[in-house]
């Protein structure tokens, strides 16, 4: 408990980058029965931005800005990761059920 009340004020201190502050809405829309949040920049080509495990969006923010001056940028929170709850007891955590959710996920071309 010492340790974090002397990282606390440093932490505080540390400099948010100006893209963090000035993202993009989140948006939310339902995909096999559960919602999916995701945020989306720009115009043209959509490419959609997929977070590995123990991760969320928030790792595309440093690259965000600058895909979305020439594509749509597209970055969602996969089932069971994020702050959403989840859906049921996680029986259906598989690879099948991520790619079957990015599949209806993805923007018509």
């Amino acid at each position: 408990m010492r340790r974090f009340a002397t990282l606390t004020p440093l932490l505080l201190c540390l400099p948010l980058p100006a893209s963090a502050a000035s993202g993009p809405l989140a948006k939310s829309v339902e995909v096999n029965g559960v919602r999916l949040i995701y945020v989306e920049e720009g115009s043209g080509e959509p490419i959609v931005f997929v977070h590995g495990a123990f991760s969320d969006p928030r790792v595309w923010e440093p690259v965000r800005e600058e895909i979305a001056k020439r594509y749509r940028f597209i970055a969602y929170t996969q089932r069971y990761y994020g702050t959403e709850p989840w859906p049921h007891d996680g029986k259906n955590f598989s690879v099948t059920t991520h790619a079957d959710d990015l599949v209806r996920f993805m923007p018509p071309l």
